[in-house]
């Protein structure tokens, strides 16, 4: 590796380290102006009319594919064609590889002494003269050897190291009619593998950038009001459904969502009053630092209830708001009884392909999907009015809007994210399973730096 400096050319250390130097702003009417730019073209108006391009027997041959278990679905090595291999076929070319002698069986291992034999020898290079002192401490990096993992082997199958003939046979009759096993190219992956002191370096002290503060004065009258309070008995959602409000105190910006969500969860005000079902079923706090967080960006841009105006003109919905009954259906534990959960959950319903993947995932669909399903006991409405009302006062209290000076049209300023923590291999947060209907959206609105929580734990609700 060469730079050249001042015309005179400099040779670097190919173990030279990255010194992390970031400079400082030194426009910041230009760095305002970038960031109003970013705003102004996330306001652009996007096409969301999109019907799925899949038939509904491809879809059906898609899933199939996807939860056959007794079959292998690789990336061809050297192009992108997809290859398909019987399981017992695909171990089997894994099996001969590591029986070969590139690899050897270890009755058994210890990563920790591994790492200080790798020190003691990188030491011991160094004090001979054999590598210098940059080299040194490159190859006794602690973040390097902290990271330090096991990998996961997997192959490719290597198609286009077949004869010509082959392949044109292969292409005829298949594989499991010639009884061809593909040469596989071997992958150490260390993707989805645990460093072993993973949990060591998760529990690290780490400088927080933000803080916050619970305003315990907001009420969301959308889920606080008499009114509301009452669809959640009937739908099993009260007593396991809320919504807060905290205020942050620095600036924020999409592309930290990960670092904000982690502050957010291991920040002490946060721990004392962010409100999570216990598992006896009443209130209490979330109590416990998070190690690990996953944030999910949930796009935002709809303004108008006319979203959903496409369930009444497909049969989902009558003009009257009835909703059109079906034959019973079970998707996991829920039963499924009319066309319209029928096209929430289940992506074989003749109506499912109304709403796109990516319409799918707007947070007023959501929203409109979490009330329809309701709780473990929900007592279904047979109109659909009562869960558009819900739905529009709930989004109207959770999102921030803003209008543009020059069309005069209104925005969506807020930033939404799907949320859920775990502390060591634990989850915390929403709940301690994964369910359809426990969730939490953070709704952060960076103007007025406040954040709106909206939760709920799937289970019995209340029922006074």
């Amino acid at each position: 590796m060469s730079v050249y400096v001042q015309s005179r050319k400099t040779d670097l250390h190919p173990f030279r380290s990255n010194t992390g130097y970031k400079p400082a702003s030194t426009c910041h009417t230009l760095e305002n102006y970038i960031e109003l730019t970013k705003l102004e073209l996330s306001f652009l108006p996007i096409e969301r009319n999109v019907k799925n391009n899949l038939t509904k027997g491809e879809r059906i041959a898609l899933r199939n594919l996807k939860n056959d278990e007794t079959i292998v679905i690789k990336k061809a090595d050297k192009n992108s064609n997809c290859v398909i291999l019987d399981e017992l076929d695909y171990i089997t070319e894994v099996t001969r590889q590591l029986n070969t002698q590139h690899y050897c069986q270890l009755d058994s291992f210890n990563m920790a002494e591994l790492k200080i034999q790798v020190i003691e020898y990188v030491k011991s290079l160094y004090d001979q003269g054999i590598i210098d002192k940059i080299s040194f401490r490159f190859l006794t990096n602690g973040q390097k050897l902290r990271d330090a993992r096991l990998g996961r082997i997997y192959i490719l199958p290597k198609i286009h190291r077949l004869e010509i003939e082959t392949f044109k046979q292969i292409q005829h009759d298949g594989l499991n009619e010639l009884n061809i096993i593909p040469p596989g190219r071997p992958i150490i992956s260390q993707c989805g593998s645990k460093s072993v002191d993973e949990n060591i370096s998760n529990m690290e002290v780490k400088t927080r950038k933000f803080s916050f503060q619970h305003l315990n004065s907001k009420k969301f009258s959308s889920i606080d009001s008499k009114e509301s309070q009452e669809s959640f008995l009937k739908w099993s959602m009260k007593g396991r459904i809320c919504a807060q409000m905290y205020s942050f105190d620095q600036s924020f910006q999409a592309y930290e969502k990960d670092s904000f969500v982690m502050d957010f969860l291991t920040d002490p005000n946060v721990l004392h009053t962010l409100k999570v079902v216990s598992s006896g079923g009443g209130w209490s706090t979330l109590g416990v630092n998070a190690t690990s967080v996953k944030a999910e960006i949930v796009p935002c841009t709809v303004l108008s209830m006319s979203f959903f105006d496409r369930i009444h003109n497909d049969g989902v919905v009558r003009e009257s708001g009835a909703i059109q009954k079906c034959f019973d259906e079970v998707y996991e534990d829920m039963i499924v009884s009319d066309e319209l959960r029928k096209m929430l959950l289940i992506d074989d319903s003749d109506h499912y392909c109304l709403y796109s993947d990516t319409e799918r995932e707007e947070l007023l669909f959501c929203i409109f999907k979490h009330i329809c399903l309701g709780g473990k006991l929900c007592q279904f409405e047979d109109n659909v009015e009562p869960y558009l009302d819900i739905t529009k006062n709930i989004y109207k209290d959770l999102i921030s809007v803003q209008k543009n000076s020059e069309t005069k049209e209104l925005n969506i300023i807020s930033h939404v994210f799907k949320i859920s923590a775990k502390y060591e291999d634990t989850q915390i947060y929403p709940t301690d399973t994964d369910h359809e209907q426990s969730f939490a959206y953070l709704v952060v609105d960076p103007f007025k730096r406040h954040i709106s929580v909206f939760y709920h734990s799937y289970g019995n609700g209340v029922f006074e």
